[in-house]
């Protein structure tokens, strides 16, 4: 009952006809109930919960509700259930995606019982049956390429289940199977290539639902490039029947985040690094995401979350307003008002010399800052709008301290005056800054810890270049300036004598 499996099922059962027929009031909330249980690893709960949806619908389940049923029995460990589901999946639905029961990790506790061997042969059966006008060279290369793809894949989620690995152990032996899924990748992307390019993009009919969806699966986990080569292809295909307009709808959401845009139909989701929580990817018009997610064919957005244990709730596009924590206006009165703050002390220790560059520095961080949380990327920094504000002030008033104390202390304790001085504290300053006291400060007045920022060594080694730029142009400017004061002093002086 793993994500992936679960998605593939729900294609190769695509044209049966029991989503046509009525169902019970109470079998979807009942199969909720039960892919809840599962998600907590209530396995037991979660078998008896499709037990109580099928015997609501008159015994009847859709063919991914029985496998997953199957999932949880057998990960129960009461084999004897598992298998009479999974039977009738082969016995009365004809389910012919052996590849998936062989990969699967939750029916490892089945395979040694003398009873899956029979499994295998009775779906093998139904797989040949249908399979009887398919391009078979290609169904088997197809079919081997699908196992490469999802194997690996499939131990990832293995590893992240595990409660006997610390998060160290888990993050170095994911990191060496992703190496190993590089390469299978690039191996798969060439074979599917050469397919698509002599045949075009084949159907569930030619090929069968799983071939066709690993024609999908490796183009989506190919490079940028590729995807966009061959994403027309795959909207002629599903024009003509030939691909799903769900898959469709997962290759077009990748495309649009690799080319920095938002996503349309909410199917990618992202790990944050801090808190390796798992979040969705900003979504275009979310509020009518729902309704796009129907038209391809796809579950609802809070549903599709929790398999990654999400809690979502649909925005409220008046509320969203309401809650931006400043205006372009307002941020640029806040703004304004620090500097005339920040002029007494640079007035006083004649330091004007530099406030341009600190003027720059603070509009760009503070406008980046505002674009993070405008551009809706952290849905949850809407908790912390009031922090945010604080973040930002506190920020701006931090750094230009950090600046000033260093100058300052270059100056009147070493004695040092010079244009090299200047650039030296700013370069040394921001970089202090960025490493050192940004990190507590970000986690002081936002706990989630999810804007992004662009700090390297590449920001204070940029302003600290402008800035002796700049101060070397103006000291030009200045000499000449004075030459030519001098030289109509000297012409004065030269008509008074």
């Amino acid at each position: 009952m793993t994500r992936q499996t679960s998605i593939l099922l729900l294609l190769f059962f695509f044209s049966l006809t029991f989503g046509q027929q009525e169902v019970s009031k109470d079998y979807p909330d009942l199969i909720k109930k039960a892919d809840a249980y599962y998600q907590s690893k209530d396995y037991k709960n979660a078998a008896l919960a499709f037990s109580s949806a099928f015997k609501s619908n008159g015994w009847k389940g859709t063919p991914m509700d029985r496998y997953n049923a199957a999932c949880a029995w057998s990960l129960a460990k009461v084999p004897d259930s598992a298998f009479f589901n999974l039977f009738r999946l082969a016995n009365r639905m004809k389910f012919t995606d052996i590849n998936s029961l062989e990969t699967d990790p939750d029916f490892k506790s089945l395979q040694t019982d003398k009873r899956w061997q029979t499994l295998l042969e009775v779906v093998q059966k139904n797989k040949d049956s249908a399979e009887v006008n398919f391009n078979k060279p290609v169904v088997r290369q197809l079919d081997s390429i699908f196992i490469e793809d999802q194997k690996y894949r499939l131990q990832l989620d293995e590893i992240e289940k595990s409660v006997y690995l610390s998060a160290e152990q888990k993050s170095k032996e994911q990191q060496a199977i992703w190496k190993i899924i590089e390469q299978k990748d690039a191996t798969n992307l060439v074979k599917v290539k050469a397919i698509i390019d002599k045949y075009g993009w084949l159907g569930p009919d030619e090929i069968g639902y799983q071939g066709n969806s690993t024609l999908f699966l490796v183009i989506q986990h190919s490079d940028q490039v590729t995807q966009e080569k061959y994403l027309p292809l795959m909207r002629e295909a599903v024009k003509n029947k030939k691909a799903s307009g769900a898959d469709l709808a997962l290759l077009e959401d990748r495309i649009l985040l690799g080319q920095g845009k938002k996503q349309i139909y909410g199917s990618q989701i992202t790990m944050d690094s801090r808190t390796g929580q798992y979040m969705l990817s900003p979504i275009e018009d979310e509020i009518n995401v729902n309704k796009r997610r129907a038209e391809v064919g796809l579950e609802p957005i809070e549903e599709y979350v929790k398999h990654w244990n999400i809690k979502y709730k649909m925005a409220d596009p008046k509320e969203a307003e309401a809650n931006t924590p400043v205006s372009i206006t307002n941020s640029l009165i806040i703004v304004s008002a620090i500097f005339i703050l920040l002029l007494i002390p640079l007035y006083y220790f004649k330091q004007f010399n530099w406030l341009w560059l600190f003027l720059l520095i603070c509009l760009l961080n503070y406008y980046g800052l505002y674009m993070d949380y405008s551009s809706g990327d952290h849905s949850t920094l809407k908790e912390y709008k009031g922090g945010w504000v604080f973040f930002s002030a506190t920020r701006m008033i931090s750094e230009y301290l950090t600046v000033f104390l260093l100058t300052f202390s270059l100056y009147k304790i070493f004695k040092l005056k010079h244009f090299i001085v200047d650039v030296i504290s700013i370069f040394g300053a921001a970089l202090l800054y960025n490493y050192v006291l940004i990190d507590p400060m970000q986690k002081l007045f936002l706990p989630t810890g999810m804007i992004r920022f662009y700090f390297n060594i590449l920001e204070p080694t940029i302003f600290a270049s402008g800035f002796g730029i700049i101060t070397l142009i103006i000291y030009l400017i200045n000499k000449r300036k004075n030459k030519k004061a001098d030289q109509s002093a000297d012409t004065s002086a030269d008509s008074a004598n």
